[in-house]
């Protein structure tokens, strides 16, 4: 449909899963991209994830790694603003990884969207 976005899903239903389509109301075709696997999306003027309306601050989001995003002033995991975060500190650590780090900004570090305390290296 050139006229319409549509977000499409499988829904579980016992071992046989049913497909879920939605209108994305007001996304705008022309200008409609997908821009990870993980279900981020946006138009013109706004950003989605995964069929949901995430933020309509377009010129600011941008999109990190291993589910992470931010815009100016806040930071998402999976969609989902990430408590406490600074936006404009906020970096990836994937060299911290072994430690259980995966993200830091100015005041602590997060894995998988969640504060944590890095785990001591081993020698």
């Amino acid at each position: 449909d050139s006229r319409q976005v549509f977000y499409s899903t499988l829904v579980p239903r016992g071992t046989d899963p049913i497909r879920r389509s939605i209108v994305l109301k007001g996304a705008k075709p022309d200008s409609f991209r997908v821009l990870d696997v993980a279900g981020y999306a946006a138009d013109a003027s706004q950003v989605y994830y995964q069929g949901e309306l995430l933020t309509k601050d377009v010129a600011a989001f941008s999109l990190l790694e291993l589910g992470y995003a931010k815009t100016g002033t806040v930071v998402y995991f999976e969609g989902k603003p990430v408590p406490g975060a600074d936006a404009a500190s906020f970096e990836m650590k994937l060299d911290r990884l072994q430690e259980g780090v995966d993200a830091k900004d100015r005041n602590t570090t997060y894995r998988r969207g969640e504060k944590v305390q890095p785990k001591p290296q081993s020698s």
